[in-house]
């Protein structure tokens, strides 16, 4: 028989919010249940209620708000190591690989059938620090003459496509080793290959069509 351990008086909080994110990203906020998580731990329920007396969607909105302020924190890094926009959406890209970004499709449907008003406000603006970086990456480097005139919402939102490419295929050469070329690539010259792709795209320039 296995005896939970009640971890009151310590500090859990980090670790159960680590779990909490791994069963989010698992299988969404339906599947970030309290005794999903306190069987994970070995923990005891009251232990997270201690932590989370709110509960459930308590856990959610601290959980985001950690997760968003480690990336935003990683991006902040990015922006101040290079002036260069190219450079800087590299290392964004980059931090990508150690730790994905939360999926936003799961929040979208947990605030469409369960989160309060108040609790959706508050992901909301968590999720604008990453927003408010990506932007001002982008802002800067249109006024640099380093990215063409485009608009800087349709940017973000393509960029954050591609920071989702990024995380399936690191998820696909951990799960289906020697399945592609691409799997022997190391990450990152795969990622500065990705981001080359999108950057500059697939098509040939118009000088280079008509010698064909």
């Amino acid at each position: 028989m296995t005896v939970k351990t009640d971890l009151r008086t310590t500090d859990t909080k980090e670790k159960i919010l680590k779990e909490a994110r791994r069963l989010y990203q698992a299988g969404g906020y339906s599947y970030m249940g309290l005794d999903n998580i306190a069987r994970s731990l070995n923990i005891t329920r009251a232990a997270l209620y201690h932590h989370f007396p709110d509960g459930k969607e308590q856990m959610l909105i601290e959980m985001v708000a950690a997760a968003t302020n480690e990336k935003a924190a990683q991006w902040q890094t990015a922006l101040e190591s290079s002036p260069n926009a190219r450079e800087r959406l590299r290392l964004m890209l980059l931090s990508i690989i150690a730790e994905p970004l939360l999926d936003h499709r799961q929040l979208i449907c947990a605030k469409a059938e369960e989160l309060d008003e108040k609790s959706a406000i508050v992901i909301q603006e968590s999720f604008r620090k990453l927003y408010d970086l990506a932007m001002l990456v982008f802002q800067e480097g249109i006024e640099r003459g380093e990215l063409r005139q485009v608009e800087p919402d349709v940017a973000f939102f393509s960029f954050i496509g591609l920071c989702k490419q990024v995380e399936d295929i690191m998820s696909f050469k951990d799960r289906l080793p020697n399945i592609t070329a691409c799997n022997a690539i190391p990450s990152e010259v795969l990622t500065q290959k990705l981001l080359e792709l999108w950057l500059d795209g697939i098509a040939l320039p118009q000088s280079q069509k008509d010698v064909f």
